[in-house]
Protein backbone atom coordinates (compact mmCIF):
# COMPACT_ATOMS: atom_id res chain seq x y z
CA UNK A 1 0.00 0.00 0.00
CA UNK A 2 1.33 3.54 -1.00
CA UNK A 3 2.30 6.05 2.00
CA UNK A 4 -0.99 8.19 0.66
CA UNK A 5 -3.20 5.56 1.08
CA UNK A 6 -1.80 3.96 4.52
CA UNK A 7 -1.88 7.30 5.51
CA UNK A 8 -5.75 7.75 4.47
CA UNK A 9 -6.52 4.51 5.84
CA UNK A 10 -5.32 5.90 9.45
CA UNK A 11 -7.01 8.74 9.26
CA UNK A 12 -10.62 7.76 8.29
CA UNK A 13 -11.78 4.65 10.20
CA UNK A 14 -15.21 5.23 8.07
CA UNK A 15 -13.20 5.05 4.80
CA UNK A 16 -11.05 2.57 6.09
CA UNK A 17 -12.86 -0.68 4.93
CA UNK A 18 -13.43 0.40 1.45
CA UNK A 19 -10.09 2.14 0.69
CA UNK A 20 -8.99 -0.43 -2.78
CA UNK A 21 -5.87 -1.90 -2.00
CA UNK A 22 -3.87 -3.70 -4.46
CA UNK A 23 -2.53 -7.12 -4.17
CA UNK A 24 -3.31 -11.06 -3.89
CA UNK A 25 -5.09 -11.93 -0.75
CA UNK A 26 -2.87 -15.13 0.46
CA UNK A 27 -5.99 -16.77 1.92
CA UNK A 28 -8.61 -16.51 -1.10
CA UNK A 29 -6.21 -15.85 -4.07
CA UNK A 30 -8.09 -13.12 -4.98
CA UNK A 31 -6.60 -9.28 -5.76
CA UNK A 32 -8.03 -7.37 -2.32
CA UNK A 33 -9.54 -4.76 -5.05
CA UNK A 34 -11.77 -7.55 -6.37
CA UNK A 35 -12.19 -9.42 -3.36
CA UNK A 36 -13.68 -5.87 -1.26
CA UNK A 37 -16.88 -7.62 -1.56
CA UNK A 38 -16.06 -10.16 0.07
CA UNK A 39 -12.89 -9.39 2.29
CA UNK A 40 -12.79 -7.19 5.05
CA UNK A 41 -9.77 -4.44 5.56
CA UNK A 42 -9.42 -3.35 9.21
CA UNK A 43 -6.73 -1.73 11.13
CA UNK A 44 -5.51 -3.06 14.80
CA UNK A 45 -2.30 -1.05 16.58
CA UNK A 46 -1.42 0.60 12.75
CA UNK A 47 -0.94 -2.64 11.06
CA UNK A 48 -3.42 -3.72 8.49
CA UNK A 49 -4.77 -6.91 8.35
CA UNK A 50 -6.81 -8.81 4.76
CA UNK A 51 -9.05 -10.68 6.40
CA UNK A 52 -10.82 -13.21 3.94
CA UNK A 53 -14.51 -14.14 4.17
CA UNK A 54 -13.62 -18.13 4.22
CA UNK A 55 -12.21 -19.58 7.58
CA UNK A 56 -8.41 -20.06 7.79
CA UNK A 57 -7.27 -22.18 10.88
CA UNK A 58 -3.51 -23.01 10.44
CA UNK A 59 -1.77 -25.43 12.63
CA UNK A 60 -1.56 -24.24 16.01
CA UNK A 61 1.46 -23.45 17.28
CA UNK A 62 1.76 -22.51 20.84
CA UNK A 63 4.58 -20.53 20.63
CA UNK A 64 2.78 -17.86 18.47
CA UNK A 65 -0.11 -17.54 20.80
CA UNK A 66 -1.26 -13.66 20.80
CA UNK A 67 -0.55 -12.15 24.44
CA UNK A 68 -2.39 -8.97 24.15
CA UNK A 69 -4.79 -7.04 21.99
CA UNK A 70 -2.05 -5.94 19.48
CA UNK A 71 -0.64 -8.70 18.98
CA UNK A 72 -3.94 -10.30 18.12
CA UNK A 73 -3.73 -8.70 14.59
CA UNK A 74 -1.25 -11.23 13.82
CA UNK A 75 -3.19 -14.39 14.98
CA UNK A 76 -5.03 -16.57 12.05
CA UNK A 77 -7.55 -17.19 14.43
CA UNK A 78 -8.94 -13.08 14.79
CA UNK A 79 -8.45 -13.19 10.77
CA UNK A 80 -11.19 -15.51 11.01
CA UNK A 81 -13.54 -13.96 14.20
CA UNK A 82 -12.89 -10.63 12.47
CA UNK A 83 -14.54 -12.18 9.02
CA UNK A 84 -17.17 -13.93 10.98
CA UNK A 85 -18.46 -11.68 13.10
CA UNK A 86 -22.02 -11.47 14.07
CA UNK A 87 -23.77 -7.71 13.71
CA UNK A 88 -23.83 -6.80 17.30
CA UNK A 89 -27.96 -6.30 16.87
CA UNK A 90 -28.42 -10.21 16.11
CA UNK A 91 -26.61 -11.75 18.88
CA UNK A 92 -29.13 -13.33 20.98
CA UNK A 93 -28.73 -16.74 22.66
CA UNK A 94 -29.67 -18.89 19.82
CA UNK A 95 -27.13 -16.98 17.36
CA UNK A 96 -24.43 -17.49 19.74
CA UNK A 97 -24.90 -21.56 20.39
CA UNK A 98 -24.90 -21.18 16.36
CA UNK A 99 -22.07 -19.54 15.86
CA UNK A 100 -20.47 -21.82 18.53
CA UNK A 101 -20.96 -24.87 16.80
CA UNK A 102 -19.58 -23.24 13.43
CA UNK A 103 -16.16 -22.74 15.49
CA UNK A 104 -15.94 -25.59 16.78
CA UNK A 105 -16.42 -27.30 13.52
CA UNK A 106 -13.18 -25.54 12.53
CA UNK A 107 -11.16 -26.77 15.16
CA UNK A 108 -11.65 -23.27 17.52
CA UNK A 109 -12.65 -24.61 21.25
CA UNK A 110 -15.35 -22.91 22.97
CA UNK A 111 -12.70 -21.65 24.94
CA UNK A 112 -10.39 -20.20 23.03
CA UNK A 113 -13.80 -18.51 21.67
CA UNK A 114 -14.16 -16.63 24.46
CA UNK A 115 -10.25 -15.77 25.17
CA UNK A 116 -10.31 -14.39 21.41
CA UNK A 117 -13.43 -12.85 21.84
CA UNK A 118 -12.66 -10.59 24.96
CA UNK A 119 -9.03 -9.75 23.36
CA UNK A 120 -10.81 -8.38 20.38
CA UNK A 121 -12.81 -6.19 22.43
CA UNK A 122 -16.03 -8.57 21.99
CA UNK A 123 -16.97 -8.64 25.01
CA UNK A 124 -20.88 -8.98 24.65
CA UNK A 125 -20.37 -11.66 22.30
CA UNK A 126 -17.92 -13.17 24.51
CA UNK A 127 -20.18 -13.51 27.43
CA UNK A 128 -23.08 -14.58 24.98
CA UNK A 129 -20.82 -17.60 23.91
CA UNK A 130 -19.71 -18.31 27.67
CA UNK A 131 -23.31 -18.62 28.08
CA UNK A 132 -24.03 -21.14 25.57
CA UNK A 133 -20.88 -23.29 25.96
CA UNK A 134 -22.09 -23.65 30.01
CA UNK A 135 -19.19 -21.83 31.36
CA UNK A 136 -20.97 -19.60 33.45
CA UNK A 137 -22.97 -22.58 35.05
CA UNK A 138 -20.52 -24.47 35.72
CA UNK A 139 -17.69 -24.07 38.48
CA UNK A 140 -14.62 -22.32 38.20
CA UNK A 141 -11.61 -24.35 37.14
CA UNK A 142 -7.96 -23.32 38.20
CA UNK A 143 -6.11 -23.91 35.00
CA UNK A 144 -8.52 -21.67 32.91
CA UNK A 145 -7.57 -18.62 31.23
CA UNK A 146 -8.10 -15.23 32.89
CA UNK A 147 -10.37 -14.11 30.28
CA UNK A 148 -13.43 -16.68 31.03
CA UNK A 149 -11.88 -15.95 34.78
CA UNK A 150 -13.06 -11.82 34.20
CA UNK A 151 -16.34 -12.90 31.92
CA UNK A 152 -17.54 -14.93 35.06
CA UNK A 153 -17.01 -11.89 37.41
CA UNK A 154 -17.90 -9.44 34.65
CA UNK A 155 -21.14 -10.90 33.48
CA UNK A 156 -23.70 -10.33 36.69
CA UNK A 157 -22.62 -6.46 37.29
CA UNK A 158 -23.08 -6.15 33.58
CA UNK A 159 -26.56 -7.85 33.45
CA UNK A 160 -27.52 -5.69 36.81
CA UNK A 161 -26.29 -2.54 34.84
CA UNK A 162 -28.62 -2.99 31.71
CA UNK A 163 -31.41 -4.10 33.53
CA UNK A 164 -31.25 -1.44 36.20
CA UNK A 165 -31.34 0.64 32.69
CA UNK A 166 -29.76 4.24 31.49
CA UNK A 167 -32.65 6.15 30.41
CA UNK A 168 -33.92 9.19 32.16
CA UNK A 169 -35.78 8.24 35.51
CA UNK A 170 -39.95 8.84 34.88
CA UNK A 171 -40.71 9.42 38.71
CA UNK A 172 -40.82 6.44 41.47
CA UNK A 173 -39.15 8.03 44.01
CA UNK A 174 -36.91 9.95 42.15
CA UNK A 175 -36.07 13.77 42.37
CA UNK A 176 -37.20 16.29 40.22
CA UNK A 177 -33.88 16.86 37.78
CA UNK A 178 -31.09 19.14 38.25
CA UNK A 179 -30.45 21.21 35.27
CA UNK A 180 -26.80 23.21 34.14
CA UNK A 181 -26.15 24.28 30.79
CA UNK A 182 -22.74 26.18 29.38
CA UNK A 183 -20.26 26.40 26.99
CA UNK A 184 -20.46 23.17 25.04
CA UNK A 185 -22.03 20.65 27.38
CA UNK A 186 -25.56 20.35 28.92
CA UNK A 187 -26.02 18.24 32.06
CA UNK A 188 -29.01 17.11 34.10
CA UNK A 189 -29.25 15.00 36.99
CA UNK A 190 -31.54 12.63 39.38
CA UNK A 191 -30.98 11.34 42.45
CA UNK A 192 -32.87 8.86 45.05
CA UNK A 193 -31.95 7.13 48.41
CA UNK A 194 -31.10 3.21 47.71
CA UNK A 195 -31.11 2.72 51.92
CA UNK A 196 -30.71 4.31 54.54
CA UNK A 197 -26.65 5.56 53.69
CA UNK A 198 -26.71 4.92 49.81
CA UNK A 199 -27.73 7.61 47.39
CA UNK A 200 -28.41 6.80 43.83
CA UNK A 201 -27.58 8.63 41.01
CA UNK A 202 -28.22 8.87 37.54
CA UNK A 203 -26.52 11.78 34.77
CA UNK A 204 -26.85 12.83 31.48
CA UNK A 205 -24.08 14.99 29.91
CA UNK A 206 -24.09 15.92 26.12
CA UNK A 207 -20.25 17.49 24.85
CA UNK A 208 -18.47 17.82 22.31
CA UNK A 209 -16.01 15.06 21.21
CA UNK A 210 -15.48 11.98 19.50
CA UNK A 211 -15.69 8.40 20.46
CA UNK A 212 -12.14 8.13 21.31
CA UNK A 213 -11.48 10.82 23.07
CA UNK A 214 -14.72 10.49 25.63
CA UNK A 215 -13.74 6.68 26.47
CA UNK A 216 -10.06 7.77 27.10
CA UNK A 217 -11.47 10.27 30.30
CA UNK A 218 -12.07 6.52 31.91
CA UNK A 219 -9.65 4.77 30.20
CA UNK A 220 -6.50 7.01 31.31
CA UNK A 221 -7.88 7.31 34.92
CA UNK A 222 -5.18 8.44 36.41
CA UNK A 223 -5.45 11.92 34.68
CA UNK A 224 -9.40 11.66 36.42
CA UNK A 225 -8.25 14.58 38.76
CA UNK A 226 -8.62 17.15 35.90
CA UNK A 227 -12.03 16.87 35.38
CA UNK A 228 -13.83 14.67 38.41
CA UNK A 229 -14.72 16.80 41.53
CA UNK A 230 -13.17 16.06 44.72
CA UNK A 231 -10.47 13.87 43.37
CA UNK A 232 -7.50 14.38 44.42
CA UNK A 233 -5.38 11.75 42.78
CA UNK A 234 -5.66 8.16 41.71
CA UNK A 235 -3.42 5.15 41.19
CA UNK A 236 -4.05 2.46 38.06
CA UNK A 237 -3.14 -0.71 37.19
CA UNK A 238 -3.74 -1.34 33.73
CA UNK A 239 -3.98 -4.90 31.82
CA UNK A 240 -2.55 -5.94 28.61
CA UNK A 241 -5.29 -7.61 27.26
CA UNK A 242 -8.13 -7.24 29.20
CA UNK A 243 -10.45 -4.31 28.51
CA UNK A 244 -10.12 -3.30 32.36
CA UNK A 245 -8.20 -1.88 34.75
CA UNK A 246 -8.35 -1.09 38.70
CA UNK A 247 -7.80 2.08 40.14
CA UNK A 248 -7.93 3.35 43.77
CA UNK A 249 -9.13 6.92 44.08
CA UNK A 250 -8.16 9.34 46.94
CA UNK A 251 -11.81 11.68 47.42
CA UNK A 252 -12.19 14.74 50.12
CA UNK A 253 -16.24 15.89 50.03
CA UNK A 254 -16.54 19.03 51.61
CA UNK A 255 -20.12 18.05 53.12
CA UNK A 256 -18.06 14.76 55.03
CA UNK A 257 -15.12 15.33 57.44
CA UNK A 258 -12.96 12.95 56.61
CA UNK A 259 -11.22 11.86 53.06
CA UNK A 260 -12.21 8.86 51.55
CA UNK A 261 -10.36 5.93 48.76
CA UNK A 262 -12.05 3.54 47.46
CA UNK A 263 -11.04 0.67 45.04
CA UNK A 264 -12.51 0.49 41.26
CA UNK A 265 -12.95 -2.41 38.97
CA UNK A 266 -13.51 -0.55 35.33
CA UNK A 267 -14.18 -3.37 32.79
CA UNK A 268 -15.18 -1.51 29.27
CA UNK A 269 -18.04 -3.73 26.97
CA UNK A 270 -18.48 -3.21 23.84
CA UNK A 271 -22.63 -2.88 23.89
CA UNK A 272 -24.08 -1.08 20.58
CA UNK A 273 -26.83 -3.56 20.58
CA UNK A 274 -28.46 -2.17 24.09
CA UNK A 275 -30.56 1.23 23.73
CA UNK A 276 -28.80 3.58 23.88
CA UNK A 277 -26.00 2.17 22.11
CA UNK A 278 -22.32 3.02 23.15
CA UNK A 279 -19.61 1.73 24.61
CA UNK A 280 -20.65 0.29 28.27
CA UNK A 281 -18.50 0.98 31.47
CA UNK A 282 -19.30 -1.26 34.37
CA UNK A 283 -17.78 -0.56 37.76
CA UNK A 284 -17.73 -2.02 41.50
CA UNK A 285 -15.51 -2.55 44.26
CA UNK A 286 -13.73 -5.91 44.31
CA UNK A 287 -15.13 -8.27 47.41
CA UNK A 288 -12.44 -9.47 49.81
CA UNK A 289 -13.64 -13.16 48.58
CA UNK A 290 -12.74 -11.71 44.82
CA UNK A 291 -8.98 -10.30 46.07
CA UNK A 292 -6.21 -12.79 45.68
CA UNK A 293 -3.98 -13.71 48.49
CA UNK A 294 -1.62 -11.79 46.40
CA UNK A 295 -3.72 -8.68 45.69
CA UNK A 296 -4.76 -9.13 42.62
CA UNK A 297 -8.41 -9.15 40.70
CA UNK A 298 -8.53 -11.53 37.58
CA UNK A 299 -4.85 -11.13 37.53
CA UNK A 300 -4.94 -7.27 37.35
CA UNK A 301 -2.86 -6.01 40.87
CA UNK A 302 -5.36 -4.49 43.32
CA UNK A 303 -3.45 -0.43 43.76
CA UNK A 304 -2.47 0.00 47.56
CA UNK A 305 -4.89 1.43 49.49
CA UNK A 306 -3.39 4.79 51.17
CA UNK A 307 -3.84 4.71 54.69
CA UNK A 308 -5.61 7.61 57.11
CA UNK A 309 -8.46 7.94 55.03
CA UNK A 310 -12.29 6.31 55.30
CA UNK A 311 -13.11 3.35 52.65
CA UNK A 312 -16.17 3.62 50.72
CA UNK A 313 -17.56 1.04 48.20
CA UNK A 314 -18.76 1.35 45.16
CA UNK A 315 -21.95 -1.62 44.77
CA UNK A 316 -22.24 -0.71 41.26
CA UNK A 317 -21.89 2.18 38.85
CA UNK A 318 -22.31 2.68 34.98
CA UNK A 319 -21.34 4.75 32.36
CA UNK A 320 -22.14 4.74 28.92
CA UNK A 321 -20.63 6.77 26.07
CA UNK A 322 -22.88 7.18 23.83
CA UNK A 323 -22.00 9.17 20.05
CA UNK A 324 -24.77 11.19 18.87
CA UNK A 325 -23.45 12.56 15.81
CA UNK A 326 -20.37 14.04 14.46
CA UNK A 327 -17.23 14.72 17.74
CA UNK A 328 -20.53 14.85 19.96
CA UNK A 329 -21.26 12.06 22.33
CA UNK A 330 -23.78 11.73 25.96
CA UNK A 331 -22.20 10.81 28.96
CA UNK A 332 -24.73 8.47 30.80
CA UNK A 333 -23.71 7.82 34.45
CA UNK A 334 -25.34 6.08 37.07
CA UNK A 335 -24.33 4.20 40.35
CA UNK A 336 -24.99 3.42 44.14
CA UNK A 337 -22.37 5.32 46.54
CA UNK A 338 -22.39 3.91 50.23
CA UNK A 339 -21.23 6.95 51.92
CA UNK A 340 -21.89 5.33 55.40
CA UNK A 341 -23.59 8.33 56.61
CA UNK A 342 -27.78 8.25 57.27
CA UNK A 343 -29.79 10.49 55.31
CA UNK A 344 -31.12 11.67 58.62
CA UNK A 345 -27.95 13.76 58.45
CA UNK A 346 -28.31 15.48 55.21
CA UNK A 347 -30.84 17.36 54.39
CA UNK A 348 -32.48 17.09 51.23
CA UNK A 349 -32.19 21.14 50.11
CA UNK A 350 -28.18 20.44 51.15
CA UNK A 351 -27.83 17.13 49.04
CA UNK A 352 -29.57 18.98 45.88
CA UNK A 353 -27.38 22.45 46.19
CA UNK A 354 -24.27 19.54 46.43
CA UNK A 355 -24.91 17.42 43.55
CA UNK A 356 -26.19 20.93 41.47
CA UNK A 357 -22.40 22.56 42.52
CA UNK A 358 -20.55 18.66 41.55
CA UNK A 359 -22.32 18.53 38.28
CA UNK A 360 -21.99 22.06 37.27
CA UNK A 361 -17.93 21.55 37.93
CA UNK A 362 -18.21 17.99 36.26
CA UNK A 363 -19.11 18.82 32.87
CA UNK A 364 -17.27 21.83 32.56
CA UNK A 365 -14.45 19.77 33.65
CA UNK A 366 -14.94 17.40 30.94
CA UNK A 367 -15.95 20.29 28.56
CA UNK A 368 -12.54 21.07 29.25
CA UNK A 369 -10.34 18.12 28.77
CA UNK A 370 -12.06 17.38 25.65
CA UNK A 371 -11.32 21.27 24.13
CA UNK A 372 -7.90 20.45 24.92
CA UNK A 373 -7.10 16.96 24.67
CA UNK A 374 -3.49 17.71 23.55
CA UNK A 375 -2.73 19.67 26.11
CA UNK A 376 -4.75 17.24 29.36
CA UNK A 377 -2.32 14.57 27.91
CA UNK A 378 -5.28 12.48 26.39
CA UNK A 379 -3.98 12.53 22.59
CA UNK A 380 -0.55 11.45 23.55
CA UNK A 381 -1.97 8.65 25.44
CA UNK A 382 -4.26 7.50 22.00
CA UNK A 383 -1.25 7.93 19.55
CA UNK A 384 0.66 5.60 21.60
CA UNK A 385 -1.34 2.85 23.17
CA UNK A 386 0.22 0.19 22.99
CA UNK A 387 -2.43 -2.28 23.61
CA UNK A 388 -4.73 -1.28 20.39
CA UNK A 389 -7.35 -0.14 22.91
CA UNK A 390 -8.73 2.60 21.08
CA UNK A 391 -8.49 0.97 17.02
CA UNK A 392 -10.99 -1.59 19.09
CA UNK A 393 -13.12 1.18 19.95
CA UNK A 394 -13.53 2.59 16.24
CA UNK A 395 -13.21 -0.96 15.17
CA UNK A 396 -16.71 -2.07 16.93
CA UNK A 397 -18.21 1.73 16.58
CA UNK A 398 -17.40 1.06 12.68
CA UNK A 399 -18.94 -2.45 12.63
CA UNK A 400 -22.10 -1.20 14.63
CA UNK A 401 -22.42 1.54 11.59
CA UNK A 402 -22.04 -0.80 8.89
CA UNK A 403 -24.66 -3.16 10.38
CA UNK A 404 -27.21 -0.68 10.52
CA UNK A 405 -27.00 0.12 6.93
Amino acid sequence: MSTRRRNHARMNPFRRAFCCVRGECPVCGQTISRAASLCQLATFNRRQIHGCCEYYIPPVDSRSEASSLGELSASANFLSLISTSVPPNSLGLDDARKELASWQQHAVSPMQRVVDLVRSMHVSEAIETARASGFLDSLPDPTEPRELEWIRRLEPMARAALTKGLRDPDGDGWSQPIENVGDGWKIIIWFTWANATTIRTLSRIQVRGNLEHCVSLFREADLVHQWMPFVEGAEVSWDDTLPALLTNLRIRIPILRKGMTTNIHRSFVDSFESNPPGILLVEWTPTAEEKTDDGRFCGIVLPAMPGRLSEMSVQLATTLVEPVGEDMCNIIMSGDNDFKINRRLIPEIVLRKFLAANTKVLAEGISSCLGDVAGKGYAARIETDSQGFYGLCRQRHWEYLKSQL
